[in-house]
This record gives structure tokens, sequence and C-alpha cells, in this order.
């Protein structure tokens, strides 16, 4: 059956017309920079269609690139940078032609080969904004077929230690044609990185947890809790191996901006792996503790002083515009119960600077009480009607003991002060189902 997909896969890709760019007049590292600045010019203007400028300015940036020139390194590199998610769907099947082409090249070297069949089973054809995406039929039984050939090939697990391990997992955790990853899978890499924990795979240690994590929540083929704990330590392994390598290159010299970062990014999944969320000790326990620096509710001076009340504890920043997108549906869910029962603190951390109130960011860096003190004209900028806080200076926009890796961020409190429910979206619509179970227990006295 794998052999006559790959067959399959060879033929539909000899039958469709490739429809690539022109000469390329610079290099993928190059234009990715090129549309990082593009991004961020878009950013500072925040048009009403913003997604829709951002893909405008994508294909923009790579008009001219020619995809059939790349070699494996190029598309991964490009796959894996900020740029992807904003290809259009032209852009993006031309990538995938390309990055099958060299999967079937007989003289090509098997390592790339592997790479390529990890890269095209990983690629993510939709993007991360194109919501309106179809992957065609072509594309999913050629992602299939390449899945299955990276499953199978010896140099998988070179792959996986090699300079795209991020890609060899991404492929390792892909469901199968049913949808369903098995747990066996993530016993498999857990054996296979012991102890060679493949450094270049940058955010290999939040993949692996993550999966990890849920699939010991699922109720058919879970993830035993010895294994959950063991992907937990394997993966803090991970990551201070991580660290220590690129450590190891700016004690040596390195001026890289990058290593930095990744020893940041790193040490705070270090910190993420070792939190309360991750060793199971924050739902159905008392909430972590939040100092609170400033709030449009004087009285809140602690999360404690919301004890007999519901509370929607809502984590965002000015700087991020999904969260901003989701107001009306707080704005809605403040008019559905009364103040009495249900707190809504949207709370966020000093971020240097405050988005989206004027055309540009205002900057406050190093001065906290400016960024505070701009919160009011916020609250009254966006029709906020709930309560907004302030954290301290210690604390975390992303605080790991609630889990918090991306924003907007929803925990769920219950009126003895116990976390319930965590990670949620705000236009979540199971919130409400929760709101009134919590309110219900509340009232009876449970």
């Amino acid at each position: 059956m794998r052999r006559r997909l790959v067959l399959t896969a060879a033929t539909l890709l000899a039958c469709v017309g490739n429809t690539y760019g022109q000469e390329d007049e610079s290099s993928v590292e190059a234009m990715i920079e090129a549309f990082v600045q593009e991004r961020e010019a878009v950013f500072a203007e925040h048009p009403d269609n913003m997604m829709e400028a951002l893909q405008v300015a994508a294909d923009g940036v790579f008009a001219d690139a020619d995809f059939r020139a790349m070699d494996i390194h190029e598309l991964a590199e490009l796959a894996d940078s900020i740029a992807a998610g904003y290809l259009s769907r032209g852009y993006a099947e031309t990538m995938l032609k390309r990055i099958a082409e060299i999967a079937r090249d007989p003289e090509a070297d098997a390592k790339e080969r592997a790479t390529a069949y990890a890269l095209g089973a990983s690629f993510d054809m939709a993007g991360m904004y194109s919501w309106e995406y179809v992957t065609p039929a072509w594309a999913t039984l050629v992602q299939e077929s390449l899945h299955d050939a990276f499953m199978e090939s010896p140099q998988r697990f070179d792959v996986l230690q090699g300079e795209h391990g991020d890609v060899a997992l991404e492929a390792m955790l892909r469901p199968g044609a049913d949808g369903v990853l098995p747990s066996a899978r993530i016993v498999a890499i857990l054996d296979a990185i012991q102890g060679g924990y493949p450094v270049a795979a940058v955010n290999g240690p939040n993949m692996l947890w993550d999966y990890a994590k849920s699939l010991s929540e699922r109720d058919t083929d879970a993830l035993s809790e010895k294994d959950r704990e063991r992907a937990r330590l394997q993966c803090i392994a991970w990551a201070e191996a991580g660290v220590a390598h690129h450590q190891a290159k700016i004690d040596a010299g390195s001026e890289d901006e990058m290593d930095q970062r990744i020893v940041e990014y790193l040490a705070s999944s270090v910190e993420n792996l070792n939190s309360r969320a991750a060793r199971g000790l924050l739902i159905g326990y008392p909430t972590p503790d939040l100092s609170i620096r400033w709030s449009s509710d004087e009285s809140l001076t602690s999360l404690s002083d919301l004890e007999g009340k519901v509370v929607v504890l809502d984590f965002f920043a000015t700087w991020c515009g999904p969260c901003i997108a989701t107001f009306p549906q707080v704005s809605a869910l403040r008019e559905k119960y009364s103040e009495d029962e249900l707190a809504i603190v949207m709370i966020t951390s000093p971020q240097g600077a405050v988005y989206y109130l004027d055309p540009t960011p205002i900057d406050c860096d190093g001065d906290i009480e400016k960024e505070i003190g701009l919160m009011p004209r916020f609250i009254e900028h966006h029709e906020i009607t709930w309560t907004m806080a302030v954290m301290g200076e210690g604390d975390e926009v992303f605080p790991p003991d609630f889990g918090v890796r991306g924003i907007p961020h929803v925990a769920i409190l219950d009126a003895k002060g116990n976390v319930r429910f965590n990670g949620l979206h705000p236009t979540d619509p199971t919130k409400y189902e929760k709101i009134d179970q919590l309110l219900q227990e509340a009232r009876s006295g449970g």
C-alpha cells in the first residue's frame, strides 16, 4: 500500500503544472529578513485588514524567488520562518512540488532525501493565517506518501539529530491517515533521543512535551503517567543540552545574536517544564500567586481578593493583535453574568511600550509608571467593560505556573480560588458551560 501511494504521488506531481517564480535575486535569508521588515511596517500601521496586508507583503517579497532552484536546506529555512505562515496558496503548493521533486531524485544524497520526506510531511500547506485554504487532494496524497517514506527511512533519526531536527520531529509527530497519533510514537522518540539530544532542534523540547501532555490526557491509547513524566524529564534535559551548546558558542566568541536568544528561549522552556502546570499541580490546586501592581478596580490588590467569585483570568498584552480581536467576545461574556458572581480580569505585565492606542507604539521602555498611566486611556479607547490589571515587574505575561506559552490564554478559577480550567481561548464556546458549572457549585456551597 505504501509503495503504491508513493508511485501515485509521483505520477500526480508529474502531471501537475509547475508555476515557478523568476530568477532568484537574493538569498532565502535575505528574503525572510525583508519580510520581517515588511511585517513590522504593517504592524506599525495596523490596518483593519492586517492579515491580508501581511499576505500581500509576503507575496511581494517572494515574487522573484525561484523555488525550483532552492535546495532542501533553503526550503527548510523558508518553511521554518515567520514568512511561511503568510505565503499564498500558489507559493505553498509550488514549495511542496519542489520538496517532492528532491525527495524522489534518485541521485540526491540519502540524508537530503530523508530531509525532504520530513519537510514535505510536516509542511503546513494551510499556513498560519490562511484559514480558508483547503489542501488539494493531490497535496494531501503527496504529504501522506512522504510521511510514509520518512517513517520507513533508515536516515530518519540522523535527520532528527541534524540541523533540521525540528522538521524531523514534526514529521514523526504527524498523525496517521486516521488522524490519530499513537502513543507508541512518543515512546519511540523518547527511546531514540535519550542521551543524545538533538540540540539543533530548538523547538523540540516544547513540541515533544506538548504532544506528550496531550496524549496523556486523552481517553483511548493514552500515554501512561510514567511515560508522561519521562517525557517531561527528557525534554528538560534536551533544553538544558541546547542551552549548554549555544552558551558554549557564546563563550567561544560567537557574536550571533540568535545564540543568546536561543539560550534565553530554552532557559524559559526549562522553567516551563518545571512549572506547576507541567508537573500536574495546577488544575484542582490553589491558584499560583500573581502580584498586582495596578488594577482598574482599585479594590483588587491580589487574586485572593476575588475569593468567593468565579474568576476568568485572561492573559494578554497590548501588542497582541489576536488578543485585541477577542475583546467583543469578552465584552459579551461580561454582559451575560453578574459582577457579583463572576469576575473577569484581563491581566498583563510591563512590556516597555503600549500598542493599539496611537498610530505607532508608545515607547515606555524603563518607565513602568508611564506605561501604567496609559492604561485608562487604553481601556476607554477599546471600550473595555471588565477589569484590567498589570502585574508587578517580576511577573511575566507568560507565567510558567499557568503554562502560558502564547496569548490570549484563559484560566478559570472556582469560587474557592482553585484553578479548574486552563489553556482556553477567549472565543472558546465551552467557556459558558464551564462557568455555569462553577457558578452552580458556588451557589450550592460545593
